[in-house]
């Protein structure tokens, strides 16, 4: 039989489900402790602060800090498994609310929290299914309306926190949901080892192949370091058709018109169109006068965060450049990843530090580039090399677009399951316990 809903203040959920308040379902609710710096022959414990949360709920305990608390404090403070702890203050409005789930390590250590965090202790709920429920949108909700209404958040509302409304099934279909999303994390998990193995495997054979080449007996030395013999040096005047960058002007945005990629737009590999602005066709031309982007150019980002790359593989590019390096070899597709692949090598990092200019921006000039030392075996070579690297780029590709979608698919998950959309098949007896959802008694 198909279990109805009903109406609540904050939403329809299933009519086996309550709502409470958060504080209802919490035993603890308080910030941390940071301590003294530690000192010799002084035990010192790792706190954790907001810096060890990341985006997606974990806790990073290879960077916490060790910090000396009195032993008198240490239980008052210390992390449980089952505890969650929450950002409650920080200097972005963003971080406000984070929550992870603590699992005790297994590595002997006491654990812990900062007095910018808050830890609470589920009681009554699980504990996992808090934590999830804590990364929901409905929670996300509730801390976007208070920054709206507040003059900026930098500290957890904790009256309205413990006041919240949260939307419960019994304790049997929490846990439930709450291993159906734990499964689905897993599977994200996986890939992201698989992608640390591979951008490991990428990079290894990146400063490997680049300098070294497929094969070769013989090296000799030069300036930038010992390379095949066979192997030349030569300038990215001599290597490209043209080494020119984008302007140094700044055109006014417009509504309608062509994007304008700056230094900071050239991200992993990539061209990152979402906050580049438009500019009118008439700036569009006058600055493709001097620099105008066509296929497999190569781009460079000469100011702020130097030498990210990207090969521009649009047979049409609608964009112009500003404070962007462009290196142009006549549309070959090989020497544009061969150089592209380059820019990261070990000797390219060591021409690309040692060529900075500037103090409170650093930036590399037309000059520099110009004379960018380059390694330049043969087309054969480059081809082979470019090959081998382009297979563990497309792999990683293959697993990030894996965990965009089971990230997709989680979010779709937790929509259904937290809410109730979505039933999952427990069996609840008739005269269960209306939280926990245990038998009672009382009937044979």
């Amino acid at each position: 039989m198909k279990l109805k809903n009903k109406q609540t203040r904050i939403t329809k959920i299933p009519h086996d489900w309550s709502v409470v308040r958060f504080e209802e379902i919490i035993s603890l609710f308080h910030t941390g402790i940071w301590g003294e710096n530690p000192t010799p022959n002084l035990i010192s414990y790792s706190v954790i602060r907001s810096t060890e949360i990341t985006h997606d709920g974990k806790i990073d305990v290879s960077t916490v800090a060790e910090r000396n608390v009195p032993e008198k404090k240490v239980t008052k403070y210390k992390l449980e498994d089952g505890d969650i702890v929450l950002v409650a203050s920080s200097g972005s409005s963003r971080l406000i609310g984070r929550a992870a789930l603590f699992k005790q390590p297994d590595d002997g250590r006491t654990y812990l929290f900062s007095n910018f965090m808050v830890r609470i202790r589920p009681h009554n709920v699980d504990s996992d299914f808090l934590f999830y429920w804590l990364n929901s949108s409905h929670y996300y909700r509730f801390l976007q309306s208070y920054q709206q209404t507040s003059t900026g958040l930098r500290n957890l509302p904790k009256k309205e926190f413990k006041e919240l409304k949260v939307s419960l099934p019994l304790l049997p279909e929490q846990r439930k949901i709450a291993e159906i999303l734990s499964t689905v994390d897993e599977a994200i998990e996986k890939v992201d080892e698989a992608i640390e193995k591979t951008e490991r495997l990428k990079n290894g054979l990146m400063q490997e192949l680049l300098t070294k080449g497929i094969g070769h007996k013989e090296f000799k030395d030069t300036e930038i370091g010992i390379i095949p013999k066979e192997w030349k040096v030569v300038t990215a005047e001599e290597f490209c058709t043209r080494v020119t960058d984008g302007t140094h002007d700044t055109p006014k945005p417009t509504k309608e018109g062509q994007f304008l990629i700056t230094s900071k737009h050239i991200k992993n590999g990539h061209i990152d169109f979402s906050d580049a602005y438009l500019i009118s066709e008439e700036n569009f031309d006058d600055i493709n006068k001097r620099s105008q982007v066509n296929s497999f150019d190569v781009l460079f980002s000469m100011i702020g965060t130097i030498g990210e790359t990207a090969v521009v593989d649009k047979y049409y590019p609608g964009f112009a450049i500003k404070n962007v390096g462009l290196f142009k070899v006549d549309g070959n597709k090989a020497l544009a990843y061969w150089l592209n692949y380059y820019f990261k090598s070990k000797y390219a990092r060591g021409y690309i530090r040692n060529n900075q200019k500037g103090t409170t921006q650093k930036y590399m000039p037309l000059f520099a580039l110009r004379h960018f030392p380059i390694l330049n075996p043969s087309i054969e070579e480059k081809e082979r090399i470019i090959n081998i690297i382009n297979a563990t780029v497309q792999q990683l590709e293959f697993l990030q677009k894996k965990k965009i979608g089971l990230r997709r698919i989680k979010k779709g998950m937790m929509n259904d399951l937290l809410t109730g959309n979505k039933r999952v098949n427990i069996f609840y007896h008739s005269n269960s316990s209306p939280l926990t959802g245990e038998d009672k008694g009382g009937g044979d």
